[in-house]
């Protein structure tokens, strides 16, 4: 195998990563990704918000109905008292009267507060939902020239991945293997030309009887980063 191949299909895969690279960066890209992003946020915030204002009505309507029967026992005892003449029983009477507006002004300060927070959530609900229509709208807006460079991107990468695969022939199976490994952790140069005695892409030094192989023109691995070295011809 010659390197020049190794080489070329390296050149052909560095560029498909720099395609998706830029793209990726892209300020479209960027812009219709955050659209994306904002209108799930916004939409599972919406959803809880609903639920939570659910909970908070239920809890208003038990608060009202708890305070609507107190309000009524309170008036019967407070009309009761008018036609009691006996001491203890007025007493008894008052004592409960006092009972009954306690936890009724005890419901009103929970009412109140209850009120409060459902307005507070109604206001999330329309930041959530002003934040929600706005991503649609530029999501929208730009969803056109976003899909028209992902298309255009997807095209030139494939084009590229087809001389790939024609090379792959041309390479030795068990460095098309060790290439396409080292590329899912790494984005960088994997096949690299030897520096003096040292790896061209971590420029640590190699030991000598690796560096004996390489006078056969032999490709070694890297024993410090794992990259593939080769030694120019006319080194």
């Amino acid at each position: 195998m010659k390197i020049e191949v190794l080489l070329e299909y390296q050149k052909l895969d560095l560029e498909r990563i720099k395609i998706e690279s830029d793209f990726a960066s892209g300020k479209v890209c960027q812009i219709y990704n955050k659209c994306v992003k904002d209108l799930q946020n916004a939409t599972k915030n919406i959803e809880r918000i609903n639920n939570e204002a659910e909970e908070m009505t239920n809890t208003m309507n038990s608060l009202i109905e708890q305070y609507t029967i107190l309000a009524q026992d309170l008036s019967e005892s407070e009309n009761s008292m008018d036609e009691i003449n006996d001491t203890t029983a007025a007493e008894f009477f008052i004592r409960k009267a006092e009972q009954l507006s306690a936890k009724i002004n005890q419901l009103s300060k929970e009412i109140g507060a209850m009120s409060q927070r459902i307005a507070e959530v109604r206001t999330q609900y329309e930041k959530a939902l002003a934040t929600r229509n706005e991503a649609r709208r530029q999501g929208k807006e730009i969803e056109g020239t976003y899909m028209r460079d992902l298309s255009e991107a997807k095209k030139r990468i494939a084009e590229i991945k087809a001389k790939m695969k024609d090379l792959e022939s041309q390479i030795e199976e068990r460095f098309v293997s060790f290439y396409k490994r080292m590329r899912q952790s790494q984005k960088g140069a994997l096949v690299v030309p030897l520096q003096g005695t040292n790896c061209g892409g971590c420029f640590n030094d190699i030991p000598y009887g690796l560096l004996q192989k390489m006078d056969d023109n032999e490709i070694i691995d890297c024993p410090h980063c794992g990259r593939l070295i080769y030694k120019h011809q006319n080194d």
